[in-house]
């Protein structure tokens, strides 16, 4: 039948291999140099940093955006005793400044 003969000729593909080298990955991400840029001029709540950079849906916002910045220590926040006050602003570390400084330096 057809089938068992299509199952006697079938060749399985060869294999993949790794890549010769590892991607290059920068530490600090796209998207957090756009957050660092809205936040350079001060404070910023994080409503207003996501309306800035212009982003509706706010899990992506805190998880593309929010936490690697805060996790990087290039920004952090004004009130750190009380995470989810409806006050909490977040601001720039002298980490955030620097990446700034490079970026603008590269003309960014």
């Amino acid at each position: 039948m057809i089938l068992e003969e299509e199952r006697a000729n079938y060749r399985a593909p060869p294999q993949v291999t790794d890549p010769v080298t590892d991607p290059v990955v920068d530490p600090v991400t796209d998207p957090v140099n756009q957050l660092l840029l809205q936040v350079a001029n001060g404070p910023l709540s994080p409503s207003a940093i996501q309306a800035a950079l212009g982003l509706k849906h706010r899990p992506t916002f805190r998880a593309n955006y929010l936490y690697p910045a805060l996790e990087g220590g290039f920004i952090e926040m004004t009130l750190p005793d009380k995470p989810a006050s409806r006050l909490q602003k977040y601001r720039l570390t002298v980490v955030g400044r620097a990446v700034l400084l490079q970026l603008e330096s590269i003309g960014l």
